[in-house]
């Protein structure tokens, strides 16, 4: 086009926000390149209906504007050139998504395969409580009554001290069923939402957990997600010695944010501890980012929970 038009120099520009920069070029005799299209002889916008690409410029011979003929010619050549950077831009945006669907794809297979490992471990972890737990004291129960079934002319004498004992044990077994059933599914998660069941875990335990929790009521798989998750990065940080753990939950329009920073280690970040808690909320679409809250201005870690949710009644 340089020729056609005896132009001493052509140029393609990209714009990208405000800035142009120069995406090929061809001079005749070393003629520099201007740093604008605008401070060129002459030049034409390519663009894609109302929006701008970019721009083909062109330095004539003396600096005389272009004759009706090569302005035509230059804007046929632009109204090409769009189309190529068009196409450019949605091959390389196709390009770019499928790059992040296949990431996410591994990213889900690798998620979907952890929490196979962890249901089982956690399934061994509920049958070996259980055995410990409500089912031993049965157990002793149930022996003293077999006992008694072989000696039937000593329950009077035996009743009376063995009844209290017996109620004690099934007292602590029922005791310790709701515990493991509190761990399952918490009553008050299903009747009063996610806000008062994080409020519930922590008021009396003794641990140094402060709550700040917006109360809004969400899709029950969501709930349960973000409380589980929710408890597993506490019990982490505790682990880890913190002595000020703040959970903080809001709700912003699809946005379910969950925060647990605490006064730990701040070197911490370590995935490990919460990479069950992790792979859920990746499978329900969310993310889990862990970092050392000297980032954040803070000291220890932060870990970060998002959920894509809408709220009952929030702005959609």
């Amino acid at each position: 086009m340089t020729v056609a038009i005896g132009a001493r120099r052509t140029d393609v520009w990209l714009l990208t926000g405000a800035e142009w920069f120069a995406a090929a070029g061809w001079a005749r005799d070393d003629v520099e390149q201007p740093n604008r299209p605008q401070q060129s002889d002459a030049y034409v916008e390519l663009r894609h209906g109302a929006v701008v690409l970019g721009a083909l410029s062109v330095l004539t011979t003396g600096g005389a504007p272009p004759s009706p003929a090569q302005a035509q010619l230059l804007d046929d050549m632009a109204g090409q050139a769009a189309l190529v950077l068009r196409t450019a831009g949605l091959t390389a945006q196709l390009r770019a998504r499928l790059a992040v669907i296949a990431r996410q794809r591994a990213e889900l297979k690798s998620a979907r395969r952890r929490m196979l490992t962890a249901a089982d471990a956690e399934q061994r972890r509920f049958e070996r409580e259980l055995a410990e737990g409500p089912l031993a004291e049965l157990d002793t129960i149930e022996a003293a009554i077999c006992v008694l079934a072989e000696e039937p002319a000593r329950l009077p004498e035996l009743l009376p001290e063995l009844l209290p004992e017996w109620r004690r044990q099934a007292d602590a077994a029922i005791s310790k069923l709701r515990d493991l059933a509190r761990g399952v599914y918490p009553p008050v998660l299903r009747d009063s939402g996610l806000a008062l069941a994080l409020h519930a875990r922590y008021r009396h335990s003794g641990a140094p957990v402060t709550v700040h929790a917006e109360e809004a009521r969400l899709p029950a798989d969501i709930e349960l997600i973000a409380y589980l998750a929710g408890c597993d990065a506490v019990s982490a940080a505790l682990r880890r010695g913190a002595t000020d753990v703040e959970v903080t939950l809001g709700c912003t329009g699809r946005t379910l944010r969950l925060t647990v920073g605490d006064d730990g280690d701040p070197g911490w970040t370590c995935r490990e501890d919460v990479q069950a808690a992790a792979d859920c909320v990746v499978a329900a679409g969310g993310a889990l980012r862990l970092e050392p809250a000297a980032r954040a201005g803070l000291v220890g870690t932060v870990v970060e929970i998002t959920l894509p949710v809408l709220a009952e009644g929030a702005p959609s």
